[in-house]
């Protein structure tokens, strides 16, 4: 009896076995492994531009490449202008960026004449044939108190702009005019303020800049051009 009895237990044991190792085994195929995260792509952030000069005046040592036409000269470091002509001053540098801006620092000293509205100073630029491109500038300037002028921009030459201010220009302190360009579009700022902006119908790169000056005696002390 206990010989049978012991070969009935391990049947019954060895079938509890098998019965186990099968569920087990069911179990791990069941199971899938589990896939790592996929990242979200992410568009790296556009990086802002950094403003690159392109040209700078150096009038410590002289005129230097600037061809000075009559009334201009320079003095103690600093462009002036008599203010008896009306010649342009071309500027030795071809801006070929098609985004950049132009700074001018001046102080408008007098009006040797009679003034009005033949009386102008400030930043143009003019493609390889002449053509002008855009003319920001402080005009009309009258010679007495309260020395009113507007400062305009135009592009092709036409007046009005549609771009203009009002301001004292005369005896004032020295003040930074910029023109800023992006492709077409041209902004012309007579210190903090932008007076408004215009969009040409020709791009604006290539551009041969010069300074305007007709009937103001004016100092200029320096002259900057950006890649922004």
């Amino acid at each position: 009896m206990r010989t049978r009895h012991g070969r009935w237990l391990s049947g019954v044991i060895l079938a509890l076995l098998m019965l186990l190792a099968g569920c087990a085994g069911g179990q791990s195929a069941s199971v899938s492994p589990t896939a790592p995260p996929i990242p979200t792509p992410t568009t790296p952030p556009t990086a802002t531009a950094i403003p690159t000069v392109l040209y700078k005046a150096d009038w410590s040592s002289g005129a230097g490449a600037w061809k000075l036409p009559p009334h201009w000269r320079i003095s103690g470091g600093k462009l002036t202008n008599d203010g008896l002509g009306s010649a342009p001053l071309p500027v030795p540098y071809t801006i070929t960026a098609p985004n950049y801006a132009i700074e001018l620092r001046a102080q408008a000293i007098a009006v040797p004449g009679t003034g009005g509205c033949g009386t102008y100073f400030g930043i143009g630029a003019q493609d390889a044939t002449g053509k002008q491109l855009y003319l920001g500038d402080a005009t009309c300037i009258f010679r007495d108190p309260p020395f009113h002028s507007d400062s305009d921009l135009v592009t092709t030459g036409d007046y009005p702009s549609g771009a203009i201010a009002r301001e004292n220009v005369m005896n004032t302190n020295p003040k930074t005019y910029t023109i800023t360009v992006h492709g077409s579009n041209v902004v012309y700022s007579p210190g903090a303020t932008a007076i408004g902006g215009l969009t040409a119908p020709y791009p604006l790169a290539p551009a041969h800049p010069f300074i305007a000056d007709a009937g103001v005696q004016v100092v200029i002390t320096s002259f900057t051009i950006w890649r922004i």
